[in-house]
């Protein structure tokens, strides 16, 4: 990931604010990778956003809350789940961001951990009915 560390005007345009005569120190790690116009700046990002990231996470571990809406740890959702990703670093999440990306596993992760009947866990039920219909 890039990063815009400084400015670096060039002297002689230095009372011209045209984003072509400004240029950017931009680093990748703790080194400086490039000196880079604002015009490369903006074409970099458009690409970088153009290419899908796709985040996967191995499994739940746990699971915050209810959790009020001035909870401190409070992110639009009444519950948080801790999810170990790929690279094993673990983060809380709101529970309606994970559900809408692998409701299978948070739905196995409720079943286990008897979450079924608590609020913000019951829509879960009807995918756990499912697959115990699948399974018998």
């Amino acid at each position: 990931m890039q990063e815009i560390v400084d400015v670096v005007e060039n002297h002689k345009y230095s009372t011209i604010k045209a984003h072509n005569h400004i240029r950017f120190k931009v680093s990748a790690g703790e080194k400086y990778e490039d000196i880079m116009t604002y015009d490369q700046i903006v074409s970099k990002t458009e690409q970088e956003m153009d290419t899908e990231i796709f985040w996967k996470f191995n499994h739940i571990t746990a699971h915050e809350g209810p959790l009020a809406a001035n909870h401190r740890k409070f992110k639009g959702s009444s519950y948080n789940i801790m999810v170990e990703w790929e690279d094993g670093e673990i983060t809380g999440e709101p529970l309606s961001i994970i559900v809408t990306d692998n409701p299978v596993t948070s739905t196995i992760y409720a079943c286990e951990n008897n979450l079924l009947e608590l609020e913000g866990w019951m829509h879960f039920k009807h995918i756990a009915k499912r697959q115990k219909k699948m399974y018998t």
